[in-house]
């Protein structure tokens, strides 16, 4: 809880909203900060507590304090409290009589994500955690989505807006599947499955059911895919005006070239641009009748044919090298090697 002597009207916006769910229950558990972000303590989050849950499955449900503003408005933005949400996550319950604090770290380490980049979550966005979501275990459990809490109703606290953004565990096939579609259209299909959208270790990827792999392969073949943005670790483009002009250059991370390749035919065939944002460039590419490349105030635009789409997702391979794309000798791709890095930032391999 707050030190008693700093007013936090911000950590009692929260607490209102959970009595919504909760009334005056206390949590089983809260984890405090000693030392706050701002103080240089190591961890964003101010505060994380637990409830235990028995409907309509055991569950603990986690709840950060940290995103929005607790103690008084630091933000220039009016309407909105910090970084707009709070970070939930439900975590399916066995025989153990206190929630694990793992998933504690999990949202301590998504926080420190977002105060270090600058990039906030949104419902839909997913990310891979290039390991399993609790360290040294074997849970297929290696991916999360974010979904707004499917209890906890967003508010206008004391310093602007705030919403419940609860991390869904999910398996990589299921992410992979559901960035060629809609992670809108997919909540009520895992909801079916996973109530509350409670994250289990011990299952299996839902993909083993028939009509969930079924109604995910017919909703992008008729829809084709929502995720219009990727944003990556390094993206360059280079293209000369000079005569004799060599073929322009675009450079991606290893990591980005399978999502890349998987996307673009489920954009650019239903008349969608799709977007790559680097540090420091970024680059667009739109439905055209033609090729061409030009480089705009805010980035460059690639324009490609339907074909032409097909021909890059072909061409492409997540290994280091130079791509030459069929039918297309204006341009090629050069694919870096990255490294893989766990939940703290330490490299754990690499990819290329």
């Amino acid at each position: 809880m707050p030190h008693r002597e700093d007013p936090a009207p911000g950590w009692e916006a929260v607490d209102s909203a959970l009595a919504a769910v909760y009334g005056n229950r206390e949590p089983v558990q809260h984890w405090g900060t000693a030392q706050r972000w701002a103080a240089g303590g190591p961890d964003p989050l101010d505060g994380i507590s637990v409830y235990a849950r028995s409907d309509p499955v055991p569950h603990w449900h986690y709840v950060s304090y940290g995103l929005s503003e607790l103690y008084r408005k630091e933000r220039e933005d009016p309407l909105v409290s910090g970084w707009g949400f709070e970070l939930t996550a439900r975590l399916r319950r066995g025989s153990e009589t206190e929630p694990p604090v793992f998933l504690a770290n999990v949202l301590q380490n998504l926080a420190r994500y977002v105060y270090e980049t600058g990039n906030v979550f949104s419902p839909g966005h997913s990310m891979d955690l290039f390991g399993p979501i609790r360290e040294g275990s074997d849970t297929a459990i290696r991916a999360a989505m974010f979904y707004n809490d499917p209890e906890l109703e967003d508010f206008l606290g004391p310093f602007g807006h705030v919403r419940f953004l609860q991390i869904v565990g999910i398996t990589e096939d299921e992410r992979a599947a559901i960035r060629t579609w809609d992670a809108t259209a997919v909540a009520p299909i895992l909801s079916e499955h996973l109530p509350l959208l409670v994250t289990d270790l011990g299952r299996r990827s839902l993909l083993s059911h028939p009509e969930v792999d079924r109604a995910i392969v017919e909703g992008r073949t008729k829809n084709g895919s929502s995720l219009g943005a990727l944003r990556i670790s390094t993206l360059s483009v280079r293209a000369e005006r000079r005569f004799p002009r060599r073929p322009a250059m675009v450079t991606l991370p290893a990591t980005v070239v399978d999502s890349l390749c998987l996307l673009l035919p489920l954009r650019i065939p239903f008349g969608r641009a799709f977007m790559l944002t680097g540090a420091k460039e970024s680059l667009t590419v739109f439905a055209g009748a033609f090729y061409t490349l030009m480089k705009t105030p805010r980035g460059w635009n690639l324009s490609l044919t339907d074909d032409q789409a097909e021909a890059v997702a072909a061409a492409l391979r997540p290994v280091a090298g130079t791509y030459e794309v069929p039918g297309l000798p204006e341009l090629v791709f050069r694919v870096e090697r990255t490294a893989v890095r766990d939940q703290q930032g330490n490299v754990t391999g690499h990819i290329g």
